[in-house]
């Protein structure tokens, strides 16, 4: 499995629409990614500052994640919401439990 930690921040005047934007992305994700195990999606109390949690089954289906359509349009149109973006970070898991 593969895990990847995305972090931005979302300008003051833009959370509305990008709270909007990342709910559609995140459901084309569970609709045609069958290979992303799980995504999840955090932000802080301010609700600017936000981390996705991406899990992909292998390498192949992280490809599929990064080169999906939906993905490149997201991220084209997500820039104007953002202060702030980090480069994705591969994550090693070391223990979890889910509930």
């Amino acid at each position: 499995m593969i895990h990847t930690m995305f972090q931005y921040t979302i300008r003051k005047d833009k959370t509305a629409e990008a709270r909007k934007a990342i709910d559609d992305y995140v459901n084309s994700v569970y609709d045609h990614e069958p290979g992303v195990l799980s995504f999840d999606v955090y932000c802080t109390k301010d609700d600017l500052t936000y981390i996705h949690l991406v899990t992909c089954q292998d390498e192949k289906a992280r490809e599929t994640f990064e080169n999906a359509p939906y993905r490149v349009k997201y991220m084209e149109a997500f820039f104007e919401y953002c202060e702030t973006i980090l480069q994705g970070k591969e994550l090693n898991l070391i223990k979890s439990k889910r509930s």
